[in-house]
């Protein structure tokens, strides 16, 4: 039988990956430690379902979206975490770069370890946007505050 993770452990993998807050008491006396200082992960969007672990999806192409995502802190100015529900969700809104070609359909997003990696082993939660952002000429794909639900399985 496989098992599974408490609320409050998946609020605090939560809380280590997206706020840099260590687990305390876990393993020797400080715990699992978050880094040194915040840095940040890097939000991308995608064209096409990332399905599963084993697949990237079609991170998107546009003219002036910058590759590899935008970086977000890892800290609470960058993402709040909703302990009663186990989920984080970004704090301020973020912007992708504006359009200067026809553009595309983005439906899908990603969350990386940094901002050049492709190695899926670097992929830390994806999923699919609540609406689809028709990305087109002088557009810029903005994402609200408080509009990506992650949650730790």
């Amino acid at each position: 039988m496989a098992g599974i993770k408490s609320k409050v452990f998946k609020v605090n993998i939560l809380k280590l990956i997206l706020n840099n807050i260590p687990i305390a008491g876990l393993g020797d006396a400080p715990g699992v430690l978050g880094s040194t200082s915040d840095g940040n992960v890097y939000i991308r969007v995608h064209n096409t379902d990332l399905v599963d672990a084993d697949n990237a999806g079609t991170e998107a192409t546009y003219a002036g979206y910058v590759a590899g995502g935008v970086p977000i802190s890892r800290s609470v100015s960058g993402f709040t975490i909703d302990e009663v529900n186990a989920i984080g969700k970004n704090t301020s809104e973020f912007k992708f770069g504006k359009c200067t070609d026809a553009g595309e359909t983005i439906r899908y997003f990603s969350i990386w370890m940094d901002g050049a990696t492709q190695t899926l082993s670097h992929r830390l939660f994806w999923g699919q946007l609540s609406d689809d952002q028709v990305v087109s000429l002088n557009s810029e794909p903005t994402v609200p505050a408080n509009y990506l639900t992650i949650k730790e399985n």
